[in-house]
């Protein structure tokens, strides 16, 4: 990255340059799902990262879909843009997940007026998360190792981070940090900054490609114009459940909507794809039979419920956004019921997604249970998507809520 788009980072007038906007509904990025699907599978078998396919969807603009035209972006609304969430999943579900961080940083900077970080999404760059410390005992703490320390007229960052998804694929990372003086500023560093090391050693079971590893920060230096107060970093309150973490908690179920998308797909190929029936088979070929078609048509089934319910709490959180309740409520009573909507999505979705998973191998038999075909990867995929933010705390919440009218946890993992 060169010292010019540092500077234009700085600059704060919107003048993004040529414009990239993704026209999500175009026969050309159609195309380009199906070219990132065709080796989705062999890539998470083989652990082989997916740099190329996030530099396609780079250069088609993916990056500056919520930017409006002063930006040169797509000036897409949230359900448009987890619209496309739900397809890049359905292509592969990492891509998907790896973008997550990015979408978030963006989410945030849009909030406030002619951010000039917006400036370098609108160039095609992408944003990365480097967040959460092994020494942490609350997930949601700012009690940080990890500092920010005055040198000159900038500053030094040092420390260590896990779960940093998508940032081997970033340009840039954003990263919280505590100050001498006890406070908390957020640092945007370029990703090959001098000091900057990616270890990807994420070993989950699924979502292997996320980049969701270790970055470690030795002495990297950071200009103070490249730095935010905690306020403007992450404008989050403790009172009530903030937009951007329901936003993130929303992302997730859009990725898992993906996920069932795709077990669809893979259903509908090994039942076409079947030469050998069971002897006590109901038709002479699998595709034939009802029996298995009927599991077929479960399996899409499922993935028409959890887009619709992934969109529709996209609506309410995106009414929440406009502060367009239309009957009076406050800004943070339209955001608390947008988050509990939220809430209500994730146990539904997550079900779906892995109750389709399963079904599929219904559909085969043990033909489809080999390394080879990977079919377990939308499983695998799946339950590790689900595992963020445990269930049984959302309905917990959504559970007291209906009885107590208790209003949901005010933080941003909510």
């Amino acid at each position: 990255m060169t010292s010019s788009t540092v500077d234009k980072a700085a600059d704060s007038t919107p003048d993004a340059g040529d414009p990239i906007a993704l026209d999500p509904a175009s026969a050309e990025f159609a195309a380009l799902l199906e070219r990132i699907a065709e080796g989705a599978s062999d890539r998470e078998r083989d652990r082989v990262n997916p740099h190329e396919q996030i530099a396609w969807l780079k250069q088609a603009g993916v990056g500056s879909l919520r930017l409006g035209p002063a930006y040169g972006g797509a000036g897409c609304t949230l359900r448009q843009l987890l619209e496309v969430v739900i397809r890049i999943a359905r292509a592969d579900a990492n891509i998907a997940h790896a973008l997550r961080s990015h979408f978030l940083v963006t989410e945030g900077r849009l909030h406030l007026a002619a951010d000039p970080w917006l400036l370098a999404a609108a160039r095609g760059e992408l944003f990365g998360i480097a967040t959460a410390e092994a020494t942490t005992a609350r997930i949601d703490s700012r009690d940080y190792r990890t500092t920010l320390r005055r040198h000159g007229d900038g500053w030094l960052l040092d420390g260590e981070k896990i779960y940093s998804t998508g940032t081997i694929f970033a340009d840039w990372i954003q990263v919280p940090a505590s100050t001498e003086d006890g406070t908390v500023r957020f640092a945007f560093v370029q990703h090959d900054a001098d000091g900057v090391e990616h270890r990807d050693d994420w070993d989950g079971i699924g979502q292997r490609l996320t980049g969701s590893g270790t970055t470690i920060f030795r002495r990297v230096a950071v200009p103070d114009e490249h730095t935010l107060p905690a306020e403007l970093g992450l404008p989050e309150t403790a009172e009530s459940p903030g937009y951007r973490g329901a936003f993130a908690q929303l992302y997730l179920q859009a990725v898992l909507a993906g996920i069932v998308a795709a077990s669809a797909d893979s259903v509908a190929e090994v039942i076409r794809g079947r030469r050998r029936t069971f002897s006590h088979a109901s038709a002479t070929t699998a595709a034939e039979d009802p029996l298995i078609q009927h599991i077929a048509g479960q399996i899409d089934s499922f993935a028409f419920a959890a887009r619709a319910t992934v969109l529709l709490a996209a609506d309410t959180l995106d009414a929440a956004a406009a502060g367009t309740g239309g009957d009076g409520r406050s800004d943070a009573d339209l955001v608390h019921d947008a988050a509990l909507d939220v809430a209500r999505t994730k146990p539904v979705v997550e079900g779906l997604a892995q109750r389709a998973a399963t079904l599929l191998f219904e559909a085969g038999g043990a033909s489809t249970a080999t390394v080879r075909q990977n079919l377990d990867r939308h499983w695998r995929n799946a339950r590790t998507v689900s595992s963020h933010n445990p269930t049984v705390f959302k309905t917990r919440a959504v559970g007291d809520h209906l009885v107590n009218g208790t209003r949901l946890p005010g933080n941003g993992f909510f």
